[in-house]
């Protein structure tokens, strides 16, 4: 009697285990390294690991798009987007227009027949959470994204009865997706009537690679950074002080800021050069009271001095 039930209780998971499917193992795949780069939501809970072990993610609406587009048991939102992911199973970050490999589990149905196609459809903006009212049908999402629509059978090996067959699908995002975080659902229908769904969220940054606060890690480069070494350092650099032995020439230069410079010439005597050398002094006065208004309430820039007037003294 013992015997019969542990037979039947291993029949079922048989069964159970027969009748699994597919599901979205990576949203993100890297041909190249062959590695994952963006996982489905929750999947470091129980991972699928090795690649296609039956851990229950295939996910079964009960109804085809867009009614299906609900997220399975195992793949609810966080209330937190981040609590889906970890360290090893991250989300994936992408930006608009983009390319990207998604890979899934062949199940033993490479060759299924009737194609009926894998979508991934696209929340209806960002931070909004599972909100797909964005899509009225499959029909209408695929004439406008044709590139969100791939076959299911690009598998290796490309035949049936291979449990863990490698399938993949490069998915083409819409180039006018505003930078945030999206909840997206792969959805293939198998047999007619018999669907399947895997949710994630992925973040959509901009397309220098930078999440959009507003102003932008290029904006402060290009304007902070550029104005103050062509301004305030080409300024420090041009207003020099230099001096001409041969001739008894002194020369406090005007620097790219324009700088007021004086310049004073000696005839030979002493009583000149002592002229020459007073008329430097006044120039160099002039210039360190221009740098120190110019320098007020401004950040320091690094330095071996602590600012224009101790680097003047210095170099005097």
């Amino acid at each position: 009697m013992k015997v019969s039930a542990l037979v039947l209780a291993l029949a079922a998971i048989s069964a159970g285990q027969a009748e699994a499917h597919s599901w979205l193992d990576c949203l993100d795949w890297d041909k190249t390294t062959n590695s994952c780069k963006g996982y489905s939501r929750n999947f470091h809970v129980q991972p699928s690991v090795p690649f296609a072990a039956d851990v229950g993610l295939d996910q079964r609406p009960q109804a085809d798009v867009p009614a299906g587009l609900v997220a399975g048991p195992r793949q609810r939102p966080n209330a937190n987007v981040e609590d889906g992911y970890s360290a090893d199973f991250p989300m994936a970050t992408l930006k608009a227009g983009q390319t990207i490999t998604m890979r899934w589990p062949a199940k033993n149905h490479a060759t299924v027949g009737e194609q009926r196609g894998v979508q991934l459809y696209i929340a209806s903006g960002p931070g909004v959470g599972d909100d797909f009212s964005n899509v009225v049908s499959k029909a209408d999402w695929v004439a406008k994204h044709p590139g969100l629509d791939q076959t299911f059978s690009n598998c290796s090996p490309n035949q049936s009865g291979v449990d863990a067959a490698e399938c993949t699908g490069d998915f083409v995002l819409p180039s006018d997706l505003a930078p945030g975080i999206y909840s997206v659902m792969w959805f293939w229908e198998f047999n007619a009537g018999e669907y399947y769904n895997s949710a994630a969220d992925v973040r959509i940054v901009a397309g220098d690679g930078s999440i959009d606060n507003g102003g932008g890690t290029g904006g402060d480069t290009g304007g902070d950074t550029g104005g103050d070494t062509g301004g305030d350092t080409g300024g420090d650099t041009g207003g020099d002080t230099g001096g001409d032995t041969g001739g008894g020439d002194l020369d406090s230069g005007s620097g790219t800021e324009g700088q007021a410079g004086t310049t004073a010439e000696s005839d030979g005597s002493p009583i000149g050069a002592i002229a020459a050398v007073a008329a430097v002094g006044m120039g160099v006065v002039a210039f360190v009271a221009y740098r120190r208004g110019k320098r007020q309430g401004a950040v320091q820039q690094s330095s071996p001095y602590n600012n224009g007037e101790n680097q003047v003294s210095h170099m005097l």
